[in-house]
């Protein structure tokens, strides 16, 4: 009894953490609902010597609340393979998101996760870790999908210098855009950019 009760609020967490983490969706006409777009973006760790600390990242939607309201969220460890090649540990992603712009914010942590047992598969949910200083920014236009570029944490200090944003859209975008509705999206390549002043959230 008490393991069911443990495993439903593990459940609980998940869906609530896993709100702006929704299946992409499209209307008959091929085309994002709602007005949204869709964001691609990989994130990960490079594999130097000695163990770099993992980093997961919430989504800040602008002009909500004091500097923003947490609509999403990109575990470190999101599958049990990395999809970023050598040298390098860590995953792509893909989001729907409204309209609007945007703060991408580390927080330390694997983001958590939940084995699903019979049901199959991993389910992760923010494990609402302790912010970094890594805090980047994008926009989301709508019916678009932007990609947002690779973040690589590349030093034990968790600053805005502990990353690089590079493109790796030729390795990205393939693998996120199988879909053949997808593929008729538009899609642009807007790179995150670093933010230097102090955001709190």
């Amino acid at each position: 009894m008490f393991l069911r009760i443990i495993f439903l609020l593990i459940m609980m967490a998940g869906l609530s953490a896993c709100a702006g983490n929704r299946p992409i969706e499209l209307n008959d006409n091929g085309e994002l609902i709602n007005g949204n777009g869709l964001i691609i973006v990989s994130a990960g760790r490079s594999r130097s010597p000695g163990s770099l600390p993992f980093v997961s990242y919430g989504i800040y939607q602008k002009g909500k609340g004091e500097d923003g309201e947490k609509v999403g969220f990109l575990a470190a460890e999101a599958g049990l393979l990395s999809q970023l090649g050598s040298g390098k540990y860590g995953f792509i992603h893909i989001r729907e998101l409204p309209t609007g712009s945007y703060y991408l914010v580390g927080q330390k942590g694997r983001g958590n996760a939940a084995f699903l047992g019979l049901v199959g598969g991993m389910m992760h949910f923010d494990s609402n870790g302790r912010q970094t200083g890594m805090v980047m920014e994008f926009d989301v236009e709508e019916g678009v999908v932007t990609y947002l570029g690779e973040v690589l944490t590349i030093a034990r200090k968790l600053n805005i210098d502990a990353v690089t944003i590079t493109n790796q859209s030729e390795r990205d975008l393939p693998l996120m855009l199988k879909s053949q509705a997808l593929q008729q999206l538009e899609v642009k390549e807007n790179l995150l950019k670093k933010v230097t002043e102090k955001v709190d959230f």
